[in-house]
């Protein structure tokens, strides 16, 4: 009695196990010996991924279908609309990969546009439902990047309106002749534009590119932004580079600097109008002793020149520089304009502007007394 009781009790634990089995299987077998098949899981690419046009082709991956058949082969399908109207990939007949996902290499695919891919899993003559569709965008045939702000950069202070520059933007495909356009504005959302200007890239991939606004009177506010977009001349552009926020201030005189330097000061009386900017000084205008044709020495540049060269460049035209100078009781040293030559002539020296420049102004030393 005892044996019976023990092959019975073992009988009944057979018996729940394998009712316990059936109930826990996903998914369950189908009468008639068909299989079931679930759907494949989308691994990669991820959901709206936004694919380099040069990164493809596109590798599609899922996670293996379960089922309750043998190996599984795979249909992948590409559209260009989320109804898988347009298909414009299909492949079909993968073998399941047993590692536990399975991938296909897509051909390559139109560049600049959105597409949709999903797949299924085929076994034994079944075929399990498509995954739900998935965005993959892949990226334009032509791409800018945006420009790298140099300078000001953010935090700084510019005195007058010194160049903005950028790192020209890096770039794929065969864009057209690129120029930069800059903003300067008085918010970060750049919907109070101050100036904006449009200027040819200088020196390619891996050079530098600047503006400078046009000279005017300070702005209202001190606390202003700006920042740079690539173009080219057919329509291609990069998104804006990243707002730049920078502190305005008035133009640094030059010439003042220079007259400090030689323990004086430019204008101890009146000054002329408006605000420096207006010129570029030349590279040897240094303050140093030089000797004199008529013996001795003399520091140079001298006042004279210093005080003309600062109504120049707070915009008076030469021959109003020189009479402004004069009127107001300054020395003027002989100075006298020669419009042919784009000179004004001093005892010791003369300034002229830069032949091919509008307004690069050059000192040079003169032999005669």
């Amino acid at each position: 009695m005892k044996a019976r009781l023990a092959r019975l009790s073992v009988g009944l634990a057979l018996a729940a196990a394998a009712a316990c089995s059936s109930s826990n299987s996903s998914p369950a077998s189908t009468s008639g010996g068909t299989p079931s098949v679930a759907q494949p899981v989308p691994v990669s690419p991820a959901p709206g991924a936004k694919i380099p046009n040069l990164s493809q082709p596109v590798t599609l991956i899922v996670q293996n279908a379960v089922t309750t058949g043998g190996s599984s082969t795979y249909t992948f399908e590409i559209a260009s609309d989320s109804g898988f109207a347009g298909k414009v990939f299909t492949r079909s007949g993968v073998a399941e990969d047993s590692g536990g996902q399975t991938g296909v290499v897509a051909s390559t695919l139109p560049a600049g546009a959105n597409y949709y891919w999903h797949v299924r899993a085929d076994n034994g003559g079944t075929s399990g439902p498509f995954s739900a569709g998935r965005l993959l965008v892949i990226g334009p045939a032509i791409s800018i990047d945006p420009p790298v702000p140099v300078a000001p950069l953010s935090g700084s202070t510019s005195n007058g309106w010194q160049p903005f520059t950028i790192n020209n933007s890096s770039r794929v495909g065969a864009v057209g002749a690129m120029s930069y356009k800059f903003d300067v504005a008085t918010d970060s959302a750049f919907t109070n534009i101050l100036y904006t200007g449009t200027v040819s890239e200088t020196g390619g991939v891996g050079g530098q590119t600047s503006y400078t606004p046009p000279a005017t009177s300070p702005p209202a506010t001190t606390s202003l932004y700006w920042r740079a977009t690539a173009l080219d001349n057919a329509g291609h552009s990069s998104d804006p580079s990243s707002a730049v926020s920078f502190t305005w201030g008035a133009p640094k005189s030059t010439a003042a600097d220079k007259a400090t330097q030689e323990g004086q000061v430019l204008w101890p009386g009146a000054a002329p109008p408006g605000q420096p900017g207006h010129i570029v000084y030349g590279n040897d205008w240094n303050v140093e002793p030089l000797p004199s044709a008529c013996g001795g020495t003399f520091l140079s540049p001298p006042m004279e020149t210093l005080r003309i060269m600062d109504a120049l460049d707070r915009g008076l035209a030469p021959t109003d520089a020189i009479q402004w100078v004069s009127d107001h009781g300054y020395p003027t040293n002989g100075a006298l304009w020669y419009p042919s030559l784009n000179v004004i002539g001093f005892t010791f020296e003369y300034v002229g502007i830069r032949p091919g420049s509008s307004n690069i102004w050059d000192l040079v030393l003169r032999g005669e007394c």
